[in-house]
Formats: C-alpha cells, structure tokens, sequence
C-alpha cells in the first residue's frame, strides 16, 4: 500500500521516526553534556555565569546519542503509528536516552529530568487520557515505593547505602507513564541485565566485587523494551 507521500505505507513512520530521531537527538546531547555539568556547579557552590549559558563545546556521545535517538524513534513510530499515542511514546524514549547516558556517564539521576518526566506522565494521564489519572498516580506510588522500600531495608540492616534515589524516581516516572503492572518485570530485566553486565566485567577483569553500577541504564532499558512488548500499557486500544 503506498501513502500519501508516494512512499510505502509501512516505511513513513520508520523515516519520520529517524527523522525525529536525528533531529530531537543535538537536544538530548546538550542535556548530556549541560545538566551534570550544571549540578556539580551547584554543589560546589561556585560563582559566576552558569554552564547552562553560552556556548557549549561538542558532546562526546552526539553522534551515538543521534543515531541511538533515530533508530529507536523510527521503531516506536513503527509500533504506534502517528498521533497522541506515538507522539506520548517518541517524548517517553527521549526522556529515558537522556536518563540512562547521563547515569551511565556520571552516576546521577538529575531531579530536573526525573521528576519533570513524572509529572509529564501523570499530567498526560490527566489530559490525554490513554490510562486514567488514578492508573498513573498508582503507578508513580508503586514505581517508588518498590525499590524505595528495600532500599531503606538494606540501609538499615548494613548501614550502607545500595542503590541512589534517582533510581527511585526514574522508577516512579516510569510508573506514570505506564501504570503499576509492568513494574516488577522492569526491575526484574533491570536487575538481571545489570547482574549480567556486572559479571561480564568482573570476569573481564574490569570491574571489582562492590563496584557501584549505574542502574538507571537497566531500568531505562528495561522500560522500553517493555513499553515496545505491550504497547497496551500507553493505549488500551491498542
């Protein structure tokens, strides 16, 4: 079947997603680069102009960022099609690209993105209504509450701390965005890509036994690939 473009029918998403990708993805590699830079700022209470202002050099992960942003853009339009429902998932995945290359880079989750992506779920929720309000606040709830409360377990038993609170709010935003049932599978393809990944490294030589893991790339993954599985979750017409 040919499109009104003149092109196949099942090639326009896949090029307006690459499209979208390749032209979403400079933006998502300033955040990259700005945002992490911005908070150290912050913490170390410095003066002078901000690093969100003036020119920024090149990010080392543009190219990769670009190219990762376009080849999953082109699939999430593929699987939902053009309208709410794939504009919803396009602005999802650009949020995770964003929130994994940073944890991965730097080991932080920025509030700036966690919780804006949160909100941007539930108000979502509340004006499209692709899953009612109440699916999204449960979701955000359980996102926290499931890795939160182990956390504090854990802190409480060994006096240590074993997972950053970023990954309890990335945990919530994605609840948001797709309600409570998929949770538990997030962060059980999470915790066993990470485990994975930390064996491999150890194995490697790489990596030492205790070596903190930024775990905000496995969730984020995680996310996604279950979003593409089940895209019922962001639209139960579908």
């Amino acid at each position: 079947m040919i499109g009104g473009s003149g092109l196949p029918a099942g090639l326009e998403p896949i090029l307006g997603g690459l499209l979208l990708g390749l032209l979403t993805g400079p933006i998502m590699a300033l955040a990259v680069q700005r945002i992490p830079a911005w908070m150290e700022w912050q913490f170390a209470g410095a003066t002078g102009s901000s690093p969100l202002s003036g020119s920024a050099g090149r990010c080392r992960h543009a190219i990769v960022i670009s190219g990762l942003s376009g080849v999953l853009m082109s699939l999430v339009l593929w699987r939902f099609g053009w309208g709410v429902t794939g504009a919803s998932a396009a602005l999802l995945t650009a949020w995770l690209i964003t929130l994994a290359i940073i944890d991965q880079d730097t080991h932080l989750l920025p509030d700036c993105l966690t919780l804006s992506g949160l909100w941007g779920g539930l108000l979502l929720a509340a004006v499209v209504p692709l899953h009612d309000p109440v699916t999204a606040i449960l979701g955000a709830t359980c996102g926290y509450l499931l890795l939160r409360v182990p956390a504090a377990a854990y802190e409480s038993l060994t006096g240590q701390s074993g997972m950053g609170h970023g990954d309890f709010k990335l945990l919530a935003m994605i609840g948001a965005w797709l309600g409570p049932t998929p949770l538990l599978t997030v962060i059980t393809m999470a915790s066993i890509g990470g485990a994975l990944w930390a064996g491999a490294k150890a194995l490697r030589g790489r990596g030492a036994v205790g070596t903190p893991l930024a775990f905000g790339p496995w969730l984020a993954s995680a996310a996604w690939i279950t979003l593409m599985w089940n895209p019922h979750l962001l639209d139960p017409a579908l």
